[in-house]
Order: structure tokens, then C-alpha cells, then sequence
């Protein structure tokens, strides 16, 4: 599955519906992608390409192993390789820039390395900060229109902007956690499992018996990596299913919930109270208004860079 596909374009395109899973990150001409789009939510997946989100507009609830955070304009979270991640907007037509790194840009550094830096919007911002945000728009300029030829100039923008995340970041060694690794890899295993199967009346145990583990083992381990248990994702997994099919005003409530794993409508309503404060069919109304193409069950809008870079100016 494919989060966040780069492809450059000048004209909107219609979203698309988004998978959990593990997302497979390709280069072209140059060591990284740059894009911009209008997301709703993209489910829990992970990449071996490091990656760079950049709230231009709205807010947006950024997941990662677990942890949430809320992320207003001016917002911005450097994404490890391989950490499961997922996001939500708060607001509608809340847009997001992003770069994503070969994993080739860190072969040179001393060690398997990475950064752990985020900033929740401008009003947290240091000097720090404020020059990763500019660097950030200084690479994000070269996209406004085709690029022709990879420069040296252009090079040493995406080295200027790694360098000033680096400067303001925890450096992470990335081959110091065998242990947790082995426990992502099973939980990953488990996160597609339950993907596949979430409309059905799933268990921890059916988990337990599909990655050979004791039913003890998962659940800690579940606890662990990903900071809910099973019951909680299973649920949250569910309600994220909804989401589109709620933008759809011609599925009903109780047919949405039943597509999602729920056994009675009265249990997707209790699970959106939990997760969003309103009633499915409160959602369903606001989100509809705020979206130009109502009628649409998918999630994610590619936007030419121009008109990404003018939206916060």
C-alpha cells in the first residue's frame, strides 16, 4: 500500500482510500520525495524511508508507536525508519507537506542513525526551529514547477535542511534496539493481520494462534510497542474504517457498522463518542461540509506545490 505517493502534478486529483501496512517507498531521479496534500486520515504503516511532515494548514493527530500528538499549522515531526505511524485531521481540508528520504542520504554517517524531533506548531517554535521550517519551504520551492535537472544547488538544499533537523534533534542509534525490533516485526505482522480480517468477530487470541506467541505474550507485547492494547487498536482500526464510508451519505449507520467488525451500530456509535466527541451522523454532516467533494470515500488529495506553498502565506 501507498500512504503518500509522490507523483508530480499540477492539477487536483481525486483522493484515494488508504491501507494499513507496510508501504513501499521508491526513488526516482533523486534521494527524495517532495509533495503536498489534503489528507483525512491515513491508517497505521510503516516504510524503511525516513520521513519529514509538515502541517501547512489545519491540525492533524500524528501517531507514532503508540504516542499521539496534536499538530497545528506550522507543526512539524521527523519520522525515523520503520516507526509505525498513522494520522487523523482535526480540522477539514487540514494540509500536510512531506519529504521522504532514501535510506541511501544516512549510509555515510558514522552508525545507523536517525533523529527524534518534532515541534507541535509555530507558537513553539525556537531559532532552531525556525530555520528548519525555512529550509524546508527553500526545498519545497524547487517543486513548484517540473524539475528538470538535479543540480548540486539542489543537493545541498536537502543536505541544508537534514542538517538544521539535525541540529535541533535527539540523534537516535537505530542498532541499539534489537529487542524492541524483534517485537515490531511481530507486531507488524499482527497490525496486517488484523487489516485483513477486522470485519470479522476478531480475538487476541486468533492473533496469538496466527504469530505462534501465548495469548500473555502478544498482550504485553501489543502494550508495548504499539501504547494500546489489542482491544483498544481492534476498535480504533474499526472506527478509522468508518471514517470513509461515513463521507458516503448513502451508506446508512447500521451497514457501516457492520462493514467495519461491529456486531450492532450501537457499539459504532459508543467507539466514535470515544475516539471523535460527536455521533457517527454528527461527523458525517460536518465532514461533508467542509469538503468540496462530498460524495467521495476517499482520503487523500494530491495539491500542486504552488498552491501548497501560497496556502499559509
Amino acid at each position: 500500500m501507498i500512504p503518500f505517493s509522490f507523483n508530480p502534478i499540477h492539477s487536483r486529483q481525486k483522493p484515494r482510500a488508504l491501507e494499513l501496512g507496510c508501504e513501499v517507498v521508491t526513488f526516482n531521479r533523486e534521494p527524495v520525495n517532495v509533495f503536498a496534500a489534503d489528507v483525512r486520515q491515513c491508517e497505521a504503516h510503516w516504510h524503511a524511508a525516513a520521513e519529514f511532515i509538515c502541517i501547512l494548514k489545519g491540525s492533524f493527530t500524528i501517531s507514532v508507536d503508540g504516542s499521539s500528538e496534536v499538530y497545528q499549522s506550522g507543526g512539524m515531526v521527523f519520522l525515523a525508519p520503520n516507526k509505525i505511524h498513522s494520522l487523523q485531521s482535526q480540522v477539514a481540508n487540514s494540509r500536510l507537506l512531506t519529504v521522504q528520504f532514501s535510506p541511501l542520504l544516512f549510509q555515510q554517517l558514522s552508525g545507523e542513525v536517525s533523529f527524534n524531533y518534532s515541534v507541535k506548531g509555530f507558537e513553539h517554535y525556537s531559532g532552531k526551529d525556525k530555520c528548519v521550517w525555512e529550509s524546508m519551504l527553500e526545498l519545497a520551492s524547487e517543486y513548484v514547477a517540473e524539475l528538470e535537472t538535479i543540480s548540486f544547488s539542489h543537493m545541498s538544499l536537502i543536505y541544508r535542511l537534514l542538517a538544521n533537523i539535525e541540529r535541533v534533534s535527539e540523534i537516535v542509534n537505530l542498532t541499539q534496539n534489537s529487542a524492541r525490533d524483534n517485537d515490531d516485526e511481530l507486531i507488524k505482522s499482527c497490525l496486517t493481520y488484523i487489516d485483513s480480517h477486522y470485519m470479522e468477530p476478531l480475538t487476541l487470541t486468533d492473533i496469538a494462534e496466527h504469530s505462534g506467541l501465548s495469548y500473555h505474550y502478544v498482550s504485553r507485547m501489543f502494550k508495548r510497542v504499539c501504547g494500546f492494547n489489542f482491544k483498544d487498536y481492534l476498535t480504533f482500526i474499526r472506527v478509522s474504517k468508518a471514517l470513509p464510508l461515513l463521507c458516503d451519505t448513502t451508506f446508512p449507520i447500521t451497514d457501516i457498522a457492520h462493514k467495519c467488525g461491529f456486531s450492532e451500530h450501537k457499539l459504532l456509535i459508543v467507539a466514535f463518542r470515544k475516539y471523535y466527541d460527536q455521533t457517527p451522523t454528527e461527523f458525517r454532516k460536518k465532514y461533508n461540509a467542509g469538503y468540496s467533494e462530498t460524495n467521495s470515500h476517499l482520503d487523500l488529495v494530491n495539491v500542486p506545490m504552488a498552491e501548497a506553498l501560497a496556502s499559509f502565506r
